[in-house]
């Protein structure tokens, strides 16, 4: 660990020691009002360090679909069904919490949509029958899953991971047995090429099931002037465009929205202090709004009073300057009229 880790370490450990403490506060609380017996409490973290620290010996970081990158702690407490303390080792995801949920509260399941995840309410009564050989997806990148790169399925103690080409041959993943090996590092590919092949197979249905998925081919629209959510805060983490887009300065970005008539003022806020004299544009659709910025160094830039016609398009911000095009960090849009 350099400097830099050891700091970013002190913060994150500052951090859980703030989260014990206010926890604590919690379950005392609930101890309290005498509703902790049927009260479900569960605490679960992001996935992966972002930097070299601890990591319970696992390989890889955040962004990696080693398990140092996905395994994250799951603790679950409802006294009214689960007695004592014990530690169940079935693999289970996200996606089950809402099922499972949903099974304790004896609240009937969506039958017009299709639920990925399974309910773990028999995992916390004792019964492990059917857990055996359950299969995950799992992949990262900063737009759509790419083709076997870095990709990977766990079936039961198996995992198949990929960090290779498009048209790959199956010796050209990995496999793990992670029973006998957690950390990931012994690749026994080559001594199951059959059993792996059939396990690419299911990562392949997986992959094409979620590459057609409607939610990427036809994702919702960001509602901008609904008086629900009015301002309407657009962030990186739904910005569209150029792949990998998060911190960068000159980068294509835009946001798939549906605004609604009506005047507003918007707000921009960029990364970097800004050189007096450029232009600031939005385009939505055929309807182009810019201003010149008379401000040196700011980061903040505002258009206020923007008419709008109810529009679907993508919104297109951005700073031109010094022929460089600046994509703003965030937007809020606020409709004022």
């Amino acid at each position: 660990m350099n400097e830099r880790n050891k700091e970013d370490a002190r913060k994150v450990y500052a951090m859980v020691k703030n989260l014990d403490d206010n926890i604590g506060k919690v379950l005392l609380k609930l101890e309290e009002l005498g509703i902790s017996e049927n009260t479900i409490v569960i605490f679960m973290t992001d996935n992966g360090p972002q930097q070299t620290r601890y990591n319970a010996g696992m390989r890889g970081l955040k962004a990696s679909v080693y398990r140092g990158g996905v395994r994250v702690p799951f603790y679950i407490k409802y006294p009214a069904i689960i007695e004592g303390n014990r530690d169940i080792t079935a693999t289970t995801a996200n996606i089950d919490v809402f099922p499972t949920i949903a099974d304790i509260c004896n609240i009937k399941m969506p039958v017009e949509r299709i639920i990925d995840g399974k309910s773990f309410l028999p995992l916390l009564k004792g019964a492990a029958k059917g857990w055996e050989d359950r299969s995950l997806f799992f992949y990262w990148s900063r737009k759509y899953p790419e083709l076997y790169n870095n990709v990977a399925l766990q079936k039961g103690k198996f995992k198949l991971v990929g960090h290779t080409d498009f048209d790959a041959l199956i010796n050209d993943f990995e496999l793990f047995d992670i029973e006998q090996d957690p950390y990931e590092q012994n690749n026994i590919i080559d001594k199951n090429t059959v059993f792996a092949s059939e396990m690419k197979k299911e990562l392949d249905k997986y992959y094409y099931e979620l590459v057609n998925s409607p939610n990427l081919t036809n994702p919702q629209r960001i509602i901008i002037g609904n008086n629900k959510e009015n301002p309407v805060l657009l962030n990186r983490n739904d910005a569209e465009g150029e792949r990998a887009i998060w911190d960068q300065d000159e980068i294509y970005g835009k946001w798939r929205v549906a605004i609604t008539n009506g005047t507003y003022n918007i707000r921009f806020r960029f990364l970097n202090p800004l050189k007096k004299g450029g232009h600031m544009i939005v385009e939505t659709g055929t309807i182009i709004n810019q201003t010149i910025n008379q401000q040196q160094d700011a980061i903040y830039l505002e258009m206020n009073n923007i008419s709008f016609p109810d529009l679907e398009c993508d919104l297109i911000p951005f700073y031109n300057v010094d022929s460089k095009t600046i994509f703003p960090f965030w937007a809020e849009f606020e409709r004022v009229r």
